[in-house]
């Protein structure tokens, strides 16, 4: 009877030690919890490219990015003048005869060449509709106004680099200017939306 009692307090001494080692270890669980010491899940777009990019994002969850994406360019206005003060073009139509263009800074190809606009008053905005909505990325794009020159080489107008997410504003326009050497100003601005 005596092994039994003894058995019995040695079995309900061991299970109150696992019981309480069990316990301590439930509260250094939630003393970790409680203090700080876990991270909280942030589920966001990493496409650096993206409109929505969120730098603080901890899992990537890019069905979630929106990106900018053209509609159309424009030529708000141009210098009346070339830089040495005459007209753009010598015969009867004076006005320039507008070509744009614009490519991502370095490439050999440019992403758009739009068409012609002939005799193009200075302060008459020039548009040319994109033809597939290009997503505008996180880099800097170069830009280029010529006047067509049908028998010399095409003159040089304007030109730029910009950041499309560096200027874009609330109204879904991205604007950027060129100022001469004459101090008259063009206007590039490109109009997008966010799909």
């Amino acid at each position: 009877m005596k092994n039994v009692i003894v058995n019995f307090i040695s079995a309900s001494i061991l299970i109150g030690a696992v019981s309480f080692a069990s316990s301590c270890k439930k509260d250094e669980d939630n003393d970790d919890n409680n203090s700080g010491n876990t991270t909280t899940e942030i589920v966001g777009c990493t496409d650096y490219n993206a409109a929505n990019f969120n730098a603080d994002a901890t899992t990537s969850n890019n069905s979630l990015c929106t990106y900018m994406k053209t509609t159309m360019y424009e030529i708000t206005y141009h210098a009346e003048f070339n830089e040495d003060g005459n007209d753009w073009d010598n015969l009867i139509n004076t006005k320039a005869d507008l070509i744009f263009k614009i490519k991502e800074e370095g490439a050999s190809d440019w992403l758009f060449e739009g068409d012609v606009k002939n005799n193009q008053n200075h302060n008459d905005p020039a548009q040319w509709s994109a033809p597939n909505a290009e997503v505008l990325k996180n880099k800097n794009y170069e830009w280029e106004l010529l006047d067509d020159e049908t028998l010399t080489g095409d003159e040089l107008m304007a030109s730029g680099t910009f950041n499309p997410k560096d200027l874009a504003n609330s109204d879904n326009e991205i604007i950027t200017t060129y100022t001469d050497a004459n101090g008259l100003e063009t206007q590039l601005k490109i109009y997008y939306f966010i799909q």
